[in-house]
């Protein structure tokens, strides 16, 4: 009988662990790509949102940007909206 298969030999895992592993890797990538889409989601949203209050109501925005934490914040919100 091949090690693994009913026997246990320390040094390479049982069938069980195997098993394990391969399930551990098909839900770890389901979730790498739920939690991509939900920050491209959120990223687009936010987007849409900032190029809205530009065009509508800029002084609004700009309070908002003016009281945001510092001039990182201030670049990513440029970059996102395309500035």
């Amino acid at each position: 009988m091949p090690v693994g298969l009913g026997t246990r030999d320390k040094d390479r895992p049982s069938m069980q662990e195997v098993e394990a592993m391969i399930r551990k890797l098909i839900v770890a990538t389901r979730r790498l790509f739920s939690a991509a889409a939900k920050v491209r989601k959120g990223i687009e949203q936010s987007a849409a949102l900032i190029r809205v209050l530009a065009e509508d109501r800029p002084d609004e925005l700009e309070d908002a940007l003016t009281e945001a934490r510092g001039r990182p914040w201030q670049e990513a919100v440029g970059e996102l909206v395309g500035e």
